[in-house]
């Protein structure tokens, strides 16, 4: 078991310089055993399939997915665990149980088996070894749920992870970097956002690692410069689920993010229908290689785009230009209508001079409530500026500004910079 996902890691690796014809095929291969899989062998799927008279020799290349319905989380509630599995399993105990983060608000378990959890554990290691991260480079991980038993390539005394909850006060997180010298970091933008504000702040001579790595939450350009001023290293963007593991990453030319068609099929689609290059779209994924608890075409329910041009460092991978958000982030106005969170909250990330962090709760159509950790730089005229922000799209609005010294995260660990308005949520 240890050899293969080595071994595995030396394949994905090489599959990123393959020739994009030898890419498609790997995908098409893949998709159609993948599928004929499920028809045979996977309760939920076998339905879908003779509901709309669909049999596997229907689906030849990536072109005919459009013939499957499209599911996401809730799908998962609606039957018996037992429907997603594999018929053939009779016992859990090989199995391993992964639970989502439940950042979106609804947590999902679902379980790979042993073969394909050693190629899980390749593709999720690829983004940092693509980039430079060494095997045995000291590194610190500040995540949402620190692990209390050793990784396995911990044990190897590979890639030797310090892991540290990442709702530390961020004073004791640097003073972690300091005592540490990681050559590596990863955690959430967040995190990392915060300890630069305060780098900054306080004229801190920090540790610098050689690497910044950064995942599960959106990375907008302000914080990234003000991670690589604080730390002066590269922060690298990856993107990936519990459901997916990672299936997009930067490289160190940042001309976007990395697909990993070897392992999954992403497509971008506006109401059902193919966005063009660089146009938003809400990102559809298929995993190629759980037979155990299969997603096929299974809605992230994130926004991102794609390119189609090829990235200068000679990797052939397509690329997805940005992540743009949540298809559930977005503002609920008074007559019904809707509009991105980005509208506002890229705005607030430009004050990051005055904000250490923030939040935006919509407790009502007409009622938001905004929770700021100030810099030592925030101002009456600044707090102004941001009630301006927001009532040119709500003049008919309240809002309600407190001034706070942390905020909350969620489970997951991570911090959302936006609340969407529910209809049963408390008004206080």
């Amino acid at each position: 078991m240890i050899n293969n996902k080595y071994l595995h890691l030396i394949q994905l690796m090489r599959n990123e310089r393959c020739p994009l014809e030898e890419l498609r095929s790997i995908q098409n291969k893949k998709l159609k055993r993948l599928v004929r899989h499920a028809y045979h062998h996977i309760p939920f799927y076998r339905n879908q399939f003779r509901k709309i008279n669909l049999h596997p020799d229907d689906i030849r290349t990536v072109d005919d997915l459009y013939k499957i319905p499209i599911i996401d989380k809730a799908d998962f509630y609606k039957y018996p665990f037992s429907y997603f599995l594999d018929d053939r399993i009779k016992s859990f105990e090989k199995l391993i149980r992964i639970n989502t983060s439940g950042s979106s608000g609804q947590i999902l378990q679902f379980f790979v088996d042993q073969r394909y959890n050693q190629l899980r554990k390749a593709q999720f290691l690829r983004p940092y070894m693509t980039n430079g991260c060494g095997l045995m480079d000291r590194t610190v991980w500040f995540r949402g749920r620190p692990e209390a038993k050793q990784m396995l390539h911990q044990k190897l005394g590979l890639l030797k992870d310090h892991q540290f909850y990442s709702g530390l006060d961020p004073d004791f997180q640097i003073q972690l970097v300091q005592k540490i010298r990681p050559k590596v970091m990863r955690g959430y933008g967040s995190t990392f956002q915060l300890m630069a504000s305060r780098i900054l702040e306080k004229g801190i001579a920090v540790h610098s690692p050689r690497l910044i790595f950064t995942d599960s939450e959106m990375l907008n350009d302000n914080s990234r410069r003000k991670i690589e001023t604080a730390f002066q290293a590269e922060v690298i963007d990856v993107y990936g689920t519990f459901e997916t593991e990672n299936i997009a990453y930067e490289c160190r030319k940042h001309n976007g993010y990395h697909m990993a068609v070897d392992c999954v099929i992403m497509e971008f689609l506006k109401d059902g229908i193919p966005v063009k290059p660089g146009e938003e779209g809400e990102i559809i994924c298929t995993v190629l290689d759980n037979f155990t608890f299969p997603f096929i075409r299974y809605n992230l329910h994130d926004l991102g785009s794609w390119l189609d041009r090829p990235c200068t460092c000679g990797r052939t991978f397509p690329l997805m230009k940005t992540i743009s958000g949540r298809t559930s982030h977005y503002f609920k106005k008074r007559d019904g209508s809707k509009i991105s969170s980005i509208s506002i909250t890229s705005h607030m990330w430009h004050l990051g001079q005055y904000i250490h962090e923030f939040q935006i709760i919509q407790k009502a159509t007409d009622l938001f409530l905004l929770l700021i950790v100030p810099s030592c730089f925030f101002s009456e005229k600044i707090q102004k500026e941001i009630e301006k922000l927001m009532y040119k799209d709500f003049p008919y609005a309240t809002i309600r500004i407190r001034l706070v010294d942390h905020i909350e995260r969620e489970k997951s660990g991570k911090l959302l910079d936006f609340k969407p308005f529910l209809e049963k949520q408390n008004n206080k």
